[in-house]
């Protein structure tokens, strides 16, 4: 019927622009370069919109909100400045608080790399793609509801799209 079809766009469109959204925010890129703090931080083409790889190598000195027991954001140094590092579970809030509570201590005072996308807004911030520090491996997962989001409506709008002819 005409609602079904309507419906299907509405969802195939949605889904789409969605993905568009989660591609251009957080790209996939070849080569994350190794820099420093202070090159990024002069680099004019860094917005929210239009984020750099960036792989640091320093070291945790502490949480992203000062005195903030639960906070899984981090503060990292490395030679040339300070950037915070912005952490995001798969489980969204919930594994954002657990993670604070749990884990995020024993990182602080250890050395190691952290890889992710560089971005200026009204603080510059690194939201975090991977982090390796003390033998240990930290995955940020940013873009993963919106993936699984954008990916289920695409299909069922293509699938109530097949139904409905």
């Amino acid at each position: 019927t005409i609602f079904t079809g309507n419906f299907s766009f509405l969802l195939l469109g949605l889904g789409g622009g969605i993905l568009c959204y989660v591609l251009a925010l957080f790209p996939r890129f070849k080569s994350w370069g190794n820099t420093d703090v202070l090159t990024l931080l002069c680099n004019p083409y860094a917005s929210p919109l239009h984020p750099l790889p960036a792989t640091l190598t320093g070291e945790i000195i502490g949480r992203g909100d000062s005195g903030y027991a639960f906070g899984s954001d981090l503060m990292f140094e490395d030679e040339t400045g300070l950037m915070f590092i912005h952490y995001a579970s798969f489980w969204g809030p919930l594994g954002n608080f657990l993670f604070g509570a749990t884990q995020a201590n024993k990182f602080i005072g250890e050395g190691g790399k952290v890889r992710g996308w560089f971005r200026r807004g009204i603080a510059p911030y690194l939201d975090l793609h991977q982090m390796s520090l003390g033998g240990e491996v930290v995955k940020g997962y940013h873009n993963a509801w919106l993936l699984i989001i954008g990916v289920l409506l695409v299909l069922v709008g293509g699938m109530t799209l097949l139904l409905s002819m």
